[in-house]
């Protein structure tokens, strides 16, 4: 199994998908750490207090609001205030268009509601 992922591994190159390359890149700094750095990393990832942030490309035709519902039904937990904030824009969408729908988030739900 070894051999065979590291010829895999040598196929890649410049030309190859960008998820390829990325993977042949910690493939290989995963390579050159010991087994106890690579377990901490580990438990570092799975670490239930890690925060991330996601960033997803969306084009003029997808819709961000169906993708964030499905998203946030995947098992991240949000708050009680994310949750009012996310209905309360999908709804402003429906009611408006999105531009002034974008514009009154910002000014009015930007912000934590629990800071008025």
């Amino acid at each position: 199994m070894e051999n065979t992922s590291s010829n895999f591994i040598q196929q890649i190159d410049d030309k190859s998908h960008l998820i390829l390359r990325c993977y042949k890149y910690f493939y290989q700094r995963l390579e050159k750490i010991s087994d106890k750095d690579k377990i901490s990393l580990l438990n570092r990832l799975l670490n239930p207090e890690n925060k991330m942030l996601v960033v997803i490309d969306l084009e003029e035709k997808d819709d961000e609001q169906l993708i964030f519902d499905t998203l946030n039904t995947a098992g991240v937990r949000l708050t009680v205030t994310e949750i009012v904030k996310n209905a309360i824009f999908k709804r402003l969408i429906e009611f408006d268009n999105k531009q002034n729908a974008t514009e009154f988030y910002k000014k009015n739900l930007g912000r934590d509601l629990l800071e008025r």
